[in-house]
């Protein structure tokens, strides 16, 4: 009995060991200032895509997830959805958006992101922390109104 105990727990031992080493490291372990890696941008990418979708399906409350805790915590989902109706209808009618640059500064990702609607294209520059092993975004603001189209 007790040499069978012993084999299950060096099998268990093994076994914890062998999955541990192929365990995926955390893309935002380091938090560096400076470019975001391919996995980081891949995955802030998928984050904020995730979230225009819901918006442009007329999904607030969906798109408000993808928002981070603090964000939540300071504007309700009735004011998420005011604003965004009110001053980014390019994201919720967008027909294109488009990455670009993406870095950490002091903890907090920034990503920048071409929206293009049939009236407007705008570059906006999308603020993410990574907190409790969750990406969240904290802002999107105009970095630039390139072109308003009027039709």
């Amino acid at each position: 009995m007790m040499k069978r105990l012993r084999g299950l727990v060096t099998t268990t031992l093994i076994s914890t060991a062998l999955l541990s080493g192929c365990a995926t490291p955390d893309p935002f372990q380091s938090m560096s200032d400076g470019p975001c890696t391919t996995k980081q941008k891949e995955l802030v990418s998928t984050h904020i895509t995730d979230q225009i979708s819901a918006l442009s399906s007329g999904d607030f409350k969906k798109a408000y997830t993808f928002a981070a805790d603090a964000f939540q915590s300071s504007v309700s989902l009735e004011e998420f959805e005011f604003i965004l109706k009110a001053q980014y209808q390019v994201l919720i009618q967008n027909n294109q958006i488009n990455f670009g640059d993406c870095s950490i500064q002091a903890g907090e990702v920034n990503q920048l992101v071409e929206a293009i609607s049939a009236k407007q294209q705008v570059t906006l520059n999308y603020r993410l922390t990574y907190i409790d092993n969750r990406l969240g975004i904290n802002a999107a603001t105009a970095a630039n109104q390139i072109e308003t189209l009027t039709t």
